[in-house]
């Protein structure tokens, strides 16, 4: 078992990241994964700035020019990485995307409207999605915008019969 609790969302290669990390992982071992998808309220990290702007929900889906404005890139480090995030921009299509081509299986799914780090620190609980889904008809895609957080589940395939390659 591995686990990445916001961590993917920082790597240049998603697939390549996944792919190195199922070389590791035993026939059938799992892989849960957890990180703010791009979209979401905080995908861009802004929180971690300490500017007033950097509380703003969403404030990454600005145009360039006011995000570069309002959070000016060589204010801090803690800027720096949340333009570095601004060019990955890892959202849950991407990251599925990656899950498939680095031949893993997709075993669950929770999404909450708690971002992980915030639940913990203000010992708040999992808030899963699927309670907003009755009030809110969208589709699953558009209601992902409201996520402040995605889990994924992931499981390494189970090679047939790999026991007797070796007898």
């Amino acid at each position: 078992m591995a686990i990445f609790g916001d961590v993917i969302e920082h790597l240049e290669d998603t697939e390549l990241a996944l792919s190195r990390i199922e070389s590791l992982l035993q026939p059938g071992g799992f892989l849960l994964v957890v990180f703010p998808p791009y979209p979401s309220p905080c995908g861009g990290y802004q929180p971690i700035s300490r500017s007033f702007w950097g509380k703003v929900p969403y404030l990454h889906s600005f145009p360039e020019k006011t995000f570069s404005w309002l959070l000016p890139s060589e204010a801090s480090q803690e800027n720096s990485e949340v333009f570095r995030l601004r060019t990955i921009r890892l959202s849950y299509q991407n990251f599925l995307r990656a899950v498939r081509q680095a031949g893993l299986g997709l075993k669950a799914e929770p999404h909450s409207l708690l971002w992980l780090a915030l639940r913990y620190r203000l010992g708040l609980p999992f808030v899963p999605l699927v309670f907003l889904a009755p009030f809110v008809r969208l589709r699953a895609g558009l209601l992902l915008i409201f996520c402040a957080e995605v889990g994924y589940l992931l499981q390494k395939p189970f090679i047939p019969n790999s026991h007797r390659l070796y007898s």
